[in-house]
């Protein structure tokens, strides 16, 4: 864009603005509204057809040319024009957060499919807008559909802008704290994308990619949460045979500072709650944690902590081993 045409583009901006808040322009729509709800209590039957009509035209036009607006932003978000892609996902928002019919609007213009090809391929800061966007057009569904749509995607940073929505909203249970009907398919999808980003961890030999450390934080968190919120999904992580990746991450992080800290003390309350959850603790037994466990308790500070409350289980389980 030339700095001629980005001049018009602003001036012409700052024109649409102050018609939003003055003069006729502004009034315009309000209007029509008002007039449309008067024209029922006519009691002249030609001027009460002429005046709905008029008003519901331009009610009509003024709803087409919002849609298109919408349509307009939608077709933006493209990760091949991260800036403009930005900008349309920011304006969205704003827009959702005062206009309710403007989500529908959205999702029809293919909203969800927008952001699932900006997250997909994502890198660097301001993913999480897009994330925040298909929360506010779709809800956790929304969340968890894309989540399943990435697939192995996992080494973009989508996927983290992902899970911390579902983490700060804690959406895993309903209003009486129950676990929602889609908690079960939440956990596989967690466990997934945390394996996958392992995965692509291990076979690298120059460290972790940021977009991994990320799923790995965001993931890990999320399920421990979970486990405290929902002592069943302690069960499901043991029959998904989850302790050796806790273990191991556990393991690759000491010593551990800073948010690797509290990933490492979250990855042991985890084992903790497999231990003693409904299936049987011993499985983690047989696949060696309580070796990375009692590592674990000699680290200095809330690691050192987390680990040593699961001395109680490791010495029962010792016992029984030497019996």
């Amino acid at each position: 864009m030339s700095p001629q045409s980005g001049s018009h583009a602003k001036a012409r901006a700052w024109q649409a603005a102050q018609a939003a808040t003055s003069g006729g322009t502004a009034q315009g729509a309000f209007a029509m509204k008002e007039l449309a709800k008067l024209a029922k209590d006519f009691h002249d039957s030609q001027l009460q057809l002429t005046m709905a009509e008029m008003t519901l035209q331009g009610l009509q036009i003024c709803e087409m040319h919002a849609r298109t607006c919408v349509k307009s932003l939608v077709e933006a978000i493209s990760p091949n024009h991260p800036q403009l892609a930005q900008d349309a996902a920011w304006a969205l928002m704003q827009l959702l957060q005062k206009c309710a019919s403007a989500t529908a609007w959205a999702v029809d213009a293919g909203g969800l499919q927008a952001v699932q090809g900006c997250l997909r391929c994502w890198k660097g800061e301001g993913g999480d807008s897009f994330a925040w966007l298909a929360f506010s057009m779709g809800g956790l569904q929304s969340i968890v559909s894309l989540l399943q749509d990435l697939g192995e995607a996992s080494g973009s940073s989508g996927v983290a802008d992902l899970v911390w929505i579902i983490y700060n909203q804690s959406s895993w249970k309903d209003q009486h704290g129950e676990e929602k009907p889609y908690c079960r398919e939440l956990v596989q999808l967690l466990v997934q994308h945390l394996n996958f980003a392992w995965q692509r961890q291990r076979l690298k030999h120059h460290g972790w990619r940021d977009e991994e450390v990320q799923v790995v934080h965001a993931t890990v968190a999320v399920l421990q949460q979970m486990s405290t919120d929902l002592p069943s999904v302690a069960s499901r992580l043991v029959e998904e045979k989850c302790g050796p990746l806790f273990a191991e991450i556990l393991q690759v992080l000491m010593p551990a500072y800073g948010q690797d800290a509290k990933t490492s003390t979250k990855c042991c309350q985890l084992l903790a709650a497999m231990a003693s959850s409904r299936c049987n603790g011993a499985i983690l037994l047989r696949e060696g944690v309580q070796t990375v466990l009692l590592t674990a308790t000699q680290q200095e500070g809330i690691v050192g902590e987390a680990a040593c409350s699961t001395l109680p289980w490791l010495l029962e389980h010792q016992k029984l081993r030497e019996m």
